[in-house]
């Protein structure tokens, strides 16, 4: 069971961390730049996070999978947007390139590794059921 509650908490955490990010804790520039628009799908990213990860702590397995893949995604996603898909400002002096584009890659990674962790241990417990 506490397998069950803590990645979700971890999901909800790191949703919170992705909002913070561009806004609190490295905000980006005031200026409509790239880094501008990073941040807005950060933030939505971050709300999906936040709440796929208080869904997915639902018992049904099969919800929870598909949620876990869902949230693999998202980590990708939040990966893609300040290395390109978007990016963030080209001045390497910028806050936004230096700070919040390195904190965002490793707030992406750990909702991936999180994500992958969650199938891997959904994917155990069934190991002898169908799940599918």
């Amino acid at each position: 069971m506490k397998g069950k509650v803590v990645i979700p908490v971890v999901f909800i955490l790191l949703g919170i961390l992705v909002i913070l990010a561009p806004t609190v804790i490295f905000p980006v520039c005031a200026e409509v730049m790239a880094c501008t628009y990073t941040k807005k799908v950060e933030i939505g990213l971050g709300i999906l996070l936040i709440l796929l990860g208080a869904v997915s702590i639902f018992p049904d397995e099969r919800v929870r999978l598909g949620i876990s893949i869902s949230l693999a995604g998202i980590g990708a996603l939040i990966i893609a947007a300040p290395l390109g898909w978007i990016g963030v400002c080209g001045s390497n002096m910028m806050t936004c390139r230096i700070a919040t584009r390195p904190l965002l890659l490793v707030l992406g990674i750990l909702t991936v590794a999180a994500a992958a962790i969650q199938i891997l241990l959904i994917l155990k417990r069934n190991a002898g059921s169908d799940i599918s």
